[in-house]
C-alpha cells in the first residue's frame, strides 16, 4: 500500500526494468521420467485401497519373506563364488616353496609401499 502511494506521487521513479514481465508458464515434464522403473515408484493409485486383515497381511509378510530368503541365498552364493576364486588366485600366485615367505613378511609389504610413495612423490 505504501510503495503504491509513492509511486502514484512519483511515476518517474518506477522505470521499465522494474515491473515484473509475465510470462505463459508451460509445464514440461520428461518422458524419461515416466519410462522405466521410474514410472512404478512414482505412480500409485489415488482410490483408498481394502483394509487387510491380519490372516492376509501373515500371507503377504510370509511371501515377502521367502523372496527376500531366496535373493539372499542366491547373494551368499555369489560371495560364496568370489571368495572360492580369490583364495584360488592367491593358491596360484604364490609358487610352491613360498606360501609361508610372501603372507608372513609384513616388513615385505611396507618396504614397497613406501618406495610406491617416493615413486609417485618425485614424477
Amino acid at each position: 500500500m505504501l510503495c503504491n502511494i509513492i509511486l502514484e506521487q512519483h511515476p518517474d521513479i518506477l522505470r521499465s526494468t522494474d515491473v515484473p514481465c509475465k510470462r505463459k508458464g508451460v509445464l514440461i515434464i520428461e518422458q524419461r521420467l515416466l519410462d522405466g522403473t521410474n514410472a512404478a515408484a512414482g505412480v500409485g493409485t489415488s482410490v483408498q485401497t481394502g483394509v487387510l486383515s491380519r490372516k492376509q497381511m501373515i500371507a503377504d509378510l510370509t511371501e515377502t519373506s521367502r523372496a527376500l530368503e531366496a535373493r539372499k541365498l542366491k547373494i551368499d552364493r555369489v560371495i560364496e563364488a568370489l571368495k572360492a576364486e580369490e583364495a584360488a588366485e592367491t593358491a596360484e600366485g604364490e609358487p610352491d616353496g613360498q606360501e609361508g615367505e610372501g603372507t608372513s613378511g609384513s616388513d615385505d609389504d611396507t618396504e614397497d609401499v613406501m618406495e610406491d610413495s617416493d615413486e609417485s612423490s618425485s614424477i
